[in-house]
């Protein structure tokens, strides 16, 4: 990656980003991907069955937890690998530096996790620097004030 204006990922950045974040080859490495209390981490613990009395719990809470990303092999889901990471949309992890920073290019499947409305952040990563790989999109909300 040479221009940031114009980012050109090759397959030795893959190659590295994928040694950086411990990738499994064999595995499917899902990464966990939005806004800052998006709900990346409780998604992760969901699909797991992880609860906060279990040791490799992903701790949520209701400010910027997640500092660092994070990898979680399922006991659950055989050959699946969970990567959760840093919200985006905070001054330290702008919209356009999210991508790149947190190495989404490396990922077999990146999870758009978004409460409401697309952000600008969001856009970002959806667009992932032209490159393509796959991606899903998830809405994450709570039951409050439905009857």
């Amino acid at each position: 990656m040479h221009d940031l204006a114009n980012p050109v990922i090759s397959e030795e950045d893959i190659s590295e980003a994928r040694r950086a974040i411990g990738y499994e080859p064999g595995a499917r490495n899902i990464v966990f991907a939005g806004n800052l209390n998006a709900g990346k981490s409780s998604m992760i613990n969901a699909i797991r069955n992880r609860t906060s009395q279990d040791d490799d719990y992903a701790p949520t809470g209701a400010s910027e937890v997640t500092l660092e990303r994070h990898r979680y092999p399922d006991p659950i889901h055989a050959g699946f690998v969970w990567y959760d990471t840093r919200g985006s949309g905070t001054e330290s992890v702008t919209a356009f530096n999210h991508y790149y920073s947190q190495q989404l290019y490396a990922y077999d499947l990146v999870v758009l996790v978004h409460d409401s409305t697309l952000t600008q952040s969001d856009i970002r990563i959806l667009q992932g620097g032209r490159v393509e790989f796959p991606k899903s999109l998830d809405r994450e909300r709570d039951d409050q004030g439905r009857g």
